[in-house]
């Protein structure tokens, strides 16, 4: 079974507080006026499209708070794009130093009390994931959208807009975009009673800023002093009880599946990783034969807006966590296993 270290590490992962909230920003951050809403928008999926249209590249750096639950964490961000590139370089100001370079799918976690650096491959979820386009499959069918107006934050004006679900199996989102460009620069994640679960904000944000590509490309590779641990992610080579193109359900789509495997903990890697998305929320499935000697013991736990499950199924070990409430993580997991 997925052992303290490594649940820790895949609860940071997905938790941060950032993800979901990176999606939204980074995309803005490469397009002009992304995520201003036009007059007369009147569907989730003329807002959506038009973060897919713009093209010209943008720079920033700023202070990322992030609240969820009793948990507060402070991070500084870098971040730089162009055409093909995204480049970023975000530093924990709380808990444990960590920096981590992302340069569009490749990533480099530096661990500095560990002299440790995790090499790792992620898939950008984007907005609008692939299978969504190409199956001309409408957004509008799992949220509505809402305008609120204008608020100021850090120092900046911007239009408040909110995605509600339709349903029970998602989270609903309050966004607010800086007005002329468009990036993010506030996301709360609201439950199906409208309680905030968790916000991103900056707490102040430099537009345009100076940012080099190059000096952030030689920051991602100065590993002196740093052994280095890849996690290799092996995309579609897949053990037999798990299926290798599961279909859509609760309007979450697989996205991306792969075997991992971790170089902490060879003997008990995880087996298989797949990621569904909506369209806007994630969810990670992880599944591992349970091993002769384990007791299995199912968990929940929560913090913000995202949710960790675990329990057997069958002979199995499943570890399902993500933006989502937890009846859809248990079904998410319950439909990738192959059924006897």
């Amino acid at each position: 079974m997925i052992n303290a270290q490594t649940m820790n590490a895949l609860m940071h992962h997905v938790q941060a507080g950032y993800r979901l909230f990176r999606a939204f920003a980074t995309a803005g951050a490469c397009c002009v006026g992304l995520l201003a809403i036009p007059v007369g928008a009147a569907t989730v999926d003329d807002w959506l499209l038009q973060t897919q249209e713009a093209t010209r590249g943008r720079a920033y750096t700023g202070t990322l708070v992030v609240s969820a639950g009793e948990t507060l964490s402070v991070s500084k961000v870098w971040h730089v794009c162009d055409r093909t590139t995204q480049m970023e370089r975000v530093d924990s100001l709380s808990g444990p130093a960590r920096t981590t370079i992302r340069r569009n799918g490749d990533v480099i976690t530096f661990v500095p009390d560990k002299k440790v650096a995790y090499t790792d491959q992620r898939e950008s979820l984007g907005l609008l994931p692939t299978p969504w386009r190409s199956k001309g499959q409408s957004m509008d069918r799992l949220y509505r959208l809402r305008e609120l107006g204008l608020q100021r934050v850090a120092g900046h004006d911007a239009r408040v807009l909110e995605l509600l679900p339709r349903d029970a199996s998602r989270w609903g989102y309050r966004i607010w975009t800086e007005s002329q460009t468009g990036i993010v620069i506030q996301l709360q994640t609201l439950d199906q009673r409208g309680v905030v679960l968790e916000q991103v904000a900056y707490s102040e944000l430099q537009l345009n800023a100076p940012v080099s590509m190059q000096a952030l490309a030689q920051q991602m590779a100065n590993t002196d002093g740093y052994v280095l641990k890849p996690r290799t992610l092996k995309k579609n080579t897949w053990p037999a009880f798990v299926k290798s193109k599961p279909e859509a359900v609760l309007g979450f789509s697989a996205l991306s599946c792969y075997q991992r495997t971790d170089a902490d903990t060879p003997t008990q890697s995880i087996r298989a990783h797949c990621v569904f998305s909506d369209g806007l929320a994630s969810v990670s499935v992880f599944v591992e034969p349970l091993r002769a000697d384990a007791v299995p013991t199912p968990t929940q736990t929560v913090r913000g807006a995202t949710h960790v499950v675990t329990q057997s199924l069958g002979s199995y070990w499943v570890s399902a966590m993500g933006e989502a409430p937890p009846e859809t993580l248990l079904r998410l997991a319950k439909h990738l296993i192959v059924q006897p």
